[in-house]
């Protein structure tokens, strides 16, 4: 049965936090929580060959990564909901403090499956730090305000995507890898006292009841569906296990639904979905995560094995967006207030759409130039996008949904990442392997470009071979790209005109 909670609801609906040097205080630490959250899933990649040295486990090497990332994402609806129903601060500073147990064990672990589980409790705390943040920011700082500020956590991801494997990997040259993860403490213990210093929650005790068995069954459903994809992106797994995983996380899902209406406060709102605005965002998010997907992974394959780069290069592919996406959102934030919400929308997607035709057309002759041009260029049209589809949907719900809300918009960026993760590398493989059969070389060649030290020993002709096979299936996974990012300008172009005052929800007369 599900448990009853006092409190909430909001009192007031101006901030809790009423001066604006609290307001920023509160931002810088929500800025380091964001920070160290994210930079945990990208630190740890030049960590890995010395963990791997000192505790073995080669064949869980992928874990690691992906355990983290499924239990950050399955969680993320769940603790929207808790938020709405406890209060922001207790949500947000449980998942830290969870974050951070989990740093403190993984620092200790002893064998490759310690660490695999200790990343899990890590993953479990970063689950609440990624929503609860937004929703915070939603509620201690004005729709003007907001549109300032939240292009700061669109450069937090982009800088710690770019800082995250050099402080990696210069901790575990200097200090061992252990302290990767035993840093994260008295920094992250220092932003969370911050926080419980400047965010006062003021809010009227009222029943609210938790549907415990709904949020059981959609982490578990969400936890089946994230295996299933990471199972589907495996070569040689099977399809019979893997389309069972699909139906069973789809059946749970849809049990999960109707559970819901069968309670009075459903751990999935799915009433939410039924506004257009609402769902819209959320689908639009979701293909903006497929584009996503296919840049982070792809261009730097490309620019390593097509252009004949380093791994350093093939990274520092990447960076344009880390300037591109935050002007974006600063943009993007004006904008809206001025254009409204569709407007900003079609101009961000046009412009996604731009630059992964860019992408689409690359070759073997493409110069680097053009390489960083796209993927700058589709960094822009997310930060004018992304930032308008978050702050569309806070704006449109109660303080007492907007936890919701805000997860719900964030779970479908997630899974659509996922998704987009597993669809474009089985397009990648297939096409791959197309072009294998055509040339009669087999997979070791395509590998061999990839390194620099075994590629200068290949003969002129067949490395021209390897690189125009990896040149042709990197161009099918940047036409799916180019396909979804169309999709999302025909979906933007459904959000509802008129400025963001019409569609802020008013309380009832």
């Amino acid at each position: 049965m599900p448990d009853r909670a006092l409190p909430l609801a909001r009192s007031s609906s101006a901030p809790a936090t009423p001066t604006l040097d609290g307001r920023r205080l509160l931002l810088a630490a929500l800025i380091v929580c964001t920070f160290l959250t994210a930079l945990d899933i990208f630190v740890i990649g030049t960590a890995m060959p010395t963990i791997v040295a000192q505790l073995g486990g080669m064949s869980l090497y992928s874990w690691v990564f992906s355990t983290y990332l499924l239990a950050s994402t399955v969680t993320v609806p769940v603790y929207g909901r808790l938020a709405d129903t406890y209060g922001r601060k207790p949500v947000f500073t449980f998942g830290t403090l969870l974050f951070l147990l989990g740093s403190v064990l993984c620092g200790f672990a002893q064998d490759m499956t310690q660490l695999i589980a200790c990343r899990v409790v890590q993953g479990l705390g970063a689950g609440a730090v990624f929503p609860v943040t937004l929703t915070i920011v939603g509620d201690e700082f004005s729709l003007e305000e907001r549109a300032k500020t939240i292009g700061l956590f669109s450069a937090t991801w982009g800088v710690a995507g770019i800082v995250g494997p050099l402080v990696g990997g210069f901790i575990t040259d200097y200090w061992g890898w252990r302290w990767i993860f035993f840093l994260n403490l008295p920094v992250g213990a220092a932003a969370l006292a911050m926080l419980w210093w400047q965010l006062h929650e003021r809010v009227e005790r009222r029943e609210r009841r938790v549907d415990w068995v709904g949020a059981l069954i959609l982490t578990t459903a969400l936890t089946i569906l994230m295996i299933g994809l990471l199972a589907a992106s495996e070569v040689g797994s099977d399809p019979t296990q893997v389309a069972g995983l699909f139906v069973l996380a789809t059946g749970l899902l849809l049990f999960c639904g109707w559970l819901g209406t069968r309670v009075a406060e459903p751990i999935l709102p799915l009433p939410l979905l039924r506004r257009r605005l609402i769902l819209v965002a959320g689908l639009c998010v979701f293909l903006t995560g497929i584009v996503n997907a296919g840049l982070g992974t792809f261009v730097p394959v490309f620019a390593q094995g097509v252009l004949g780069g380093t791994a350093t290069l093939a990274g520092a592919t990447l960076i344009p967006t880390s300037f591109t996406w935050p002007l974006g959102s600063f943009l993007g934030g004006r904008l809206m207030l001025k254009l409204g919400y569709r407007a900003v929308a079609l101009l961000g997607t046009l412009i996604i759409a731009a630059g992964s035709v860019g992408l689409a057309t690359l070759g073997q002759a493409s110069p680097l130039w053009v390489v960083l041009l796209a993927v700058g260029i589709v960094g822009f049209g997310m930060g004018l996008s992304v930032a308008n589809f978050t702050i569309s949907v806070q704006n449109a719900v109660p303080w007492d949904q907007r936890g919701a809300a805000t997860s719900i918009n964030q779970f479908f960026r997630g899974i659509g990442q996922a998704i987009g993760v597993t669809a474009l590398g089985a397009v990648f493989n297939l096409e791959m392997a197309r072009q294998l059969n055509a040339t009669g070389q087999d997979l070791t060649i395509a590998n061999a470009v990839l390194d620099p030290l075994v590629r200068l020993r290949l003969d002129s002709a067949v490395l021209a071979s390897a690189r125009d096979i990896l040149a042709e299936s990197t161009q099918a996974v940047f036409l799916i790209v180019l396909a979804a990012a169309v999709a999302c300008v025909a979906m933007a172009a459904l959000m509802p005109a008129g400025s963001p005052a019409e569609h802020a929800w008013k309380p009832p007369a």
